[in-house]
Order: C-alpha cells, then structure tokens, then sequence
C-alpha cells in the first residue's frame, strides 16, 4: 500500500520534472509517468517483504544448524528466533 505522504511526493517529483523538461504541458505524459513510478514503489514494497521472510526463515535453518552440532555451546543452543515467529 502507499502512503499519502509517498503519493504528495511522487506527484510533485513529476511536476517539477516536467516544468524542468518541457515546456508545454502534456497530462498523458505526465500520467503514464506518475503511474511507472507508483509501479516501481508497489515493486520496491514486495521486494522489502520478501526479504524479510526470506530473512527469517534463514533464521530458522541458521538456528537449527548452530543447534545441531556436535558439541553446541551456550550460545549455539540460545539463538534469538524472535524474527521468525513475529512472521
């Protein structure tokens, strides 16, 4: 989802662009402009949250693996799996 405040920037970002490059005024430009970048916002945002479950679930593996060792230590036996249960 995007936000207000990403939307408010997004459309004055294309308006000064705009008065920068061109002179006259071209609404379907402008729109198809505004709508690529609201595209790459919605990408970046999926990106994000794939990296954080893939994040966690390393967490996990990472956990089991330092667990599973032949002699684990303290710290093998007590890693943080806060993460991955929040998901």
């Amino acid at each position: 989802m995007i936000s207000r405040r990403n939307i408010r920037i997004k459309v004055f970002q294309t308006i000064f662009e705009s008065n920068i490059q061109d002179d006259v005024y071209q609404p379907d430009k402008l729109h198809k402009k505004l709508d690529k970048q609201f595209e790459q916002t919605q990408t970046m945002l999926a990106v994000c949250v794939e990296l954080v479950c893939q994040i966690s679930d390393y967490v996990l593996v990472y956990a089991q693996q330092k667990s599973s060792k032949h002699l684990p230590s303290f710290e093998d036996l007590n890693i943080d799996t806060r993460i991955a249960k929040t998901l």
